[in-house]
């Protein structure tokens, strides 16, 4: 190995200064041709000696130590992966069960506030009609009354004017 390694901003992250001859242009092109290596599921030991050349312009053999480490990180990387995979699959049934949990909540009470307004409506319209029941009966008794005040009205305009007739033709047949 080589001690030639680019220095790091370490709040940035950066490349600063490269003393394998590399300038700072140059860096940045390599930084997007290994952002295209990084953008693959998994990363090779070639892809893994190419960024590693493209960096430092060290060669690394397959028998490096850090290889090894390479291929130790590599397999706890896959065993998160399936934890986390195992995790997604129990958030995802989780959700489910919660989602489908909540979809009848929402459903019953879609259904018994449908039916309370059903039932208010119902009520509210119930009330109506029985005021405007009410209403009429009470309408029909003032006009049972103004009837029967109408006909004892009638009687009386008769009962002149058969007094009228009377008292008139016993003045025009008595002279």
């Amino acid at each position: 190995m080589t001690d030639k390694l680019a220095k790091i901003d370490p709040e940035t992250g950066e490349i600063l200064l490269a003393d394998n001859g590399l300038k700072s242009e140059d860096l940045k092109s390599v930084d997007k041709d290994i952002s295209k290596i990084l953008t693959k599921d998994k990363i090779s030991f070639n892809d893994l000696k190419t960024i590693i050349w493209q960096k430092t312009k060290t060669t690394i053999s397959n028998d490096d130590p850090i290889m090894i480490l390479w291929v130790m990180m590599q397999s706890a990387l896959e065993d998160h992966d399936k934890l986390l995979s195992k995790q997604r699959d129990q958030i995802i049934k989780v959700n489910s069960k919660n989602y489908d949990d909540f979809e009848i909540a929402v459903n019953r009470c879609m259904v018994e506030f449908r039916e309370e307004i059903l039932s208010e409506v119902a009520k509210d319209y119930s009330v109506e009609i029985n005021n405007r029941f009410n209403s009429m009966q009470n309408l029909d008794i003032s006009i049972k009354r103004q009837s029967k005040i109408f006909g004892i009205y009638t009687i009386i305009n008769c009962a002149s004017l058969l007094l009228s007739a009377a008292i008139f033709t016993a003045i025009f047949f008595i002279k």
